[in-house]
């Protein structure tokens, strides 16, 4: 499809203000990335492993761009080796890293549930929709709750220390409500990345603005939870595209503007390995409870 519009896309011009759009795409979605890593050391503060928040800021930021590498995993094994070298256990260091993920992937379906709903458009809601939405994120709300999460910490642990883990040790005491509306915050910010980029290109009216954010967010979902795609590529384009040709007749406009925003999605987490190398690392100390 992007080989076959390829000549349409060059054709088409970016707004006299589209430049000042496409910055600020960069510099929301470059926050997006900061916050998401501050999410992350927190996420590893609810299962008791307090550690200096620009330590953990400056992991998060540097693995960030190993999402690339095939098997969209990546990241993920180098954040648990540099936990380990830390003095992290593994058990909690591979929990503390899957749940990230989970709690991504709930935010996700809230804001695509919440975008369906709230969307003025729709004259009507399909119910069946509804309730697609709403069975994974009552089963993934369930999961997450500390009673099934420290029993998955305890198994882990007791595999690898089983003399030093308690069967009823209580690893993680408070549910990650505060950590799940943080998420949606990223979620919203990466959305507005997006449409930022849009409208460098077109003029997007208020009414549409939901839908947008919807649209970008079950695509960015289903690029989040498709193994061996690094970093979503292909699926995010392609779900965007499928999504958004109704309400935009002019398919190069979001062939083009789903390329620019990829660019600028990477060169945003290129900036934030930037910022994590700029992080005095030797300057910094791990605190236990």
């Amino acid at each position: 499809m992007v080989q076959d519009s390829w000549q349409d896309i060059r054709n088409i011009h970016i707004k006299s203000n589209g430049y000042i759009f496409l910055l600020l795409s960069l510099l929301i979605t470059f926050l997006a990335h900061i916050w998401s890593g501050i999410l992350w050391v927190y996420i590893l503060k609810s299962c008791q492993q307090s550690i200096h928040i620009n330590l953990g800021l400056k992991i998060y930021l540097i693995t960030n761009i190993y999402k690339y590498l095939p098997g969209n995993v990546g990241h993920f094994l180098k954040r648990i080796y540099e936990l380990q070298r830390l003095g992290f256990s593994a058990s909690i260091a591979s929990v503390g890293i899957i749940i990230e993920p989970c709690l991504m992937l709930i935010s996700a379906l809230l804001v695509t549930l919440l975008a369906h709903v709230l969307d003025s458009t729709k004259i009507t809601i399909n119910t069946n929709t509804l309730f697609l939405y709403l069975i994974p994120i009552s089963i993934a709300l369930i999961i997450i709750h500390p009673f099934f999460l420290n029993k998955v910490i305890s198994y882990l642990s007791k595999q690898k220390y089983k003399s030093l883990e308690s069967k009823n040790a209580n690893y993680i005491k408070r549910y990650p409500g505060l950590i799940i509306l943080g998420e949606v915050g990223f979620i919203l910010l990466k959305a507005q990345g997006f449409i930022l980029v849009l409208m460098s290109f077109i003029s997007i009216s208020s009414d549409n603005f939901l839908r947008f954010i919807g649209s970008f967010s079950f695509a960015w979902l289903l690029g989040l939870v498709t193994p061996g795609a690094p970093g979503g590529i292909g699926i995010f384009e392609a779900t965007v595209l499928r999504m958004l040709r109704p309400s935009i007749s002019n398919i190069e406009v979001i062939l083009a503007s789903v390329a620019i925003f990829r660019i600028i999605n990477v060169l945003a987490e290129v900036l934030g390995m930037f910022l994590g190398y700029l992080i005095n690392r030797n300057s910094l100390k791990k605190t236990y409870k």
